[in-house]
């Protein structure tokens, strides 16, 4: 998912993040809703 979208991969291999902070949400009707931040 988020390492075939270019501005995702970028993100995620930035070297200078120190913290990620991964959220999952799902909702009544099976919706899933992923965050993914960086500091």
């Amino acid at each position: 998912g988020w390492m075939n979208s270019q501005g995702h991969r970028k993100n995620i291999l930035t070297p200078h993040w120190l913290n990620q902070g991964i959220g999952v949400f799902i909702s009544t009707d099976d919706t899933v809703y992923i965050t993914q931040n960086f500091c």
